[in-house]
């Protein structure tokens, strides 16, 4: 890389820094996030409702959790905590995002995630588990969600980090990648 080129993305680097240090408390991720994350490949959010969505759940970003070819169904994750993270929906976030620790800084609301097997079926599996393994570092943890077809959750990623969650029924289990920022 020539010199010039490297000066103007350390300039970039720079800039991007110093504008997500200046967030503060609407939401944007801390400087040591943003480093932290760069490279996470984190799941898409969809602010549109797909096909066939119940119309209480409309208004909420949902994420997709990758299938695995052997399993049936898909599980789709309805991100409940996004309204009230207003900057994230108001700037319509590409990639998946959570805080650490199951709460929001302020402690105002939690990171309540509604997933919905989505396999056609009558009456589906009582239990999704949940198991979580950092990608940038050291950490995994489990939860474990009960329901028929639609599973509650607060989801409860004990770091800042990257984090893949593999979900999982007895019939279905899906993947998806997040961002945990820290909440301080």
């Amino acid at each position: 890389m020539s010199r010039g080129r490297l000066a103007n993305a350390v300039v970039a680097l720079l800039i991007l820094l110093a504008a997500s240090a200046c967030g503060g408390g609407n939401g944007a991720p801390s400087t040591k996030a943003n480093v932290a994350t760069a490279g996470c490949a984190a799941a898409r959010v969809h602010y549109r409702p797909y096909a066939g969505m119940q119309k209480g759940l409309r208004p909420l970003p949902w994420i997709s959790a990758s299938a695995q070819a052997k399993f049936v169904g898909r599980l789709v994750g309805h991100l409940f905590y996004y309204p009230a993270q207003k900057v994230w929906q108001r700037k319509r976030l590409a990639r998946f995002r959570i805080y650490s620790g199951g709460q929001s800084p302020d402690g105002r609301f939690s990171m309540k995630i509604l997933w919905q097997l989505r396999s056609g079926g009558e009456s589906g599996p009582s239990l999704l588990r949940i198991r979580g393994k950092r990608l940038d570092g050291n950490g995994s943890f489990s939860q474990i969600a009960e329901g028929a077809n639609q599973f509650p959750s607060i989801i409860d990623v004990p770091a800042p980090g990257c984090w893949r969650l593999t979900l999982r029924t007895d019939n279905t289990t899906g993947r998806v990648t997040v961002i945990a920022l820290s909440r301080k």
